[in-house]
């Protein structure tokens, strides 16, 4: 059985240079993942761990172990083809990809609300005729075009075609007071005409001391009522 391969010991300035190159955003991905395997062996991970972790190959991560071994970060940010390859997308197709992510997924027809990266990923392939390129190089060209991503917030919609209507007749009939949008939620948790709202109490003009009895709610049917009480739950 072969022998385990170990990471040295971190001399002067090398815990700091990991450190910050692991922050480094603008770093490409096949850079960062070099620094990442240092990282993951550091913390106790056997190098076939880490290199699984990362989706790199065990061949390359022990490669970069013993150059890290022999030499430290020297050489951790030369390309292994310094002359690269052509670009497999044009100018027309970055913009296509800028323009679809910064979409919601149901303005270019599909059924569901946010993207991840696998949905983009297989709609501009599937139905845009995209170059066939991995879903973490998308994630790349995304970042260096200063497209985040982030955790949205969701509304859920109802499907009553009448929902809009319903939803306009609740607002009419509510008191005109500050934050009265605010208070829409805790009305399923309430009795209605239960909260003391000005409608419900004696005459503004009485005096302080006089003793006015409250006008009572009325007993007949609330157009009001009706309408909202019949308002869909989103």
């Amino acid at each position: 059985m072969p022998k385990r391969l170990k990471l040295r010991p971190f001399r002067r300035g090398e815990k700091q240079t990991l450190y910050t190159k692991l922050r480094d955003r603008k770093l490409p991905a096949w850079a960062m993942h070099r620094y990442q395997i240092i990282a993951l062996v550091r913390a106790g991970l056997s190098v076939f761990q880490s290199a699984r972790q990362v989706g790199s190959s065990p061949k390359m991560a022990y490669l970069w172990v013993i150059r890290f071994n022999k030499s430290g970060f020297r050489d951790f940010e030369q390309s292994s083809n310094p002359t690269g390859r052509p670009s497999r997308l044009t100018p027309h197709e970055l913009q296509l990809l800028k323009r679809t992510a910064q979409k919601r997924p149901t303005d270019v027809g599909l059924p569901f609300t946010n993207w991840s990266m696998t949905k983009l990923h297989d709609y501009l392939i599937k139905r845009r005729h995209f170059p066939a390129v991995s879903a973490e190089w998308l994630r790349q060209l995304l970042r260096r075009a200063d497209v985040s991503w982030q955790r949205t917030k969701t509304w859920k919609q109802s499907h009553d075609p009448d929902f809009k209507a319903k939803k306009s007749e609740f607002w009419r009939c509510m008191p005109n007071v500050p934050n009265a949008e605010q208070s829409f939620a805790m009305i399923n948790s309430v009795r209605w005409n239960s909260v003391p709202y000005p409608a419900n109490v004696g005459p503004a003009s009485a005096s302080r001391n006089a003793i006015v009895p409250p006008t009572p709610a009325s007993g007949a049917p609330n157009s009001c009522m009706a309408s909202t009480t019949s308002m869909p739950t989103a």
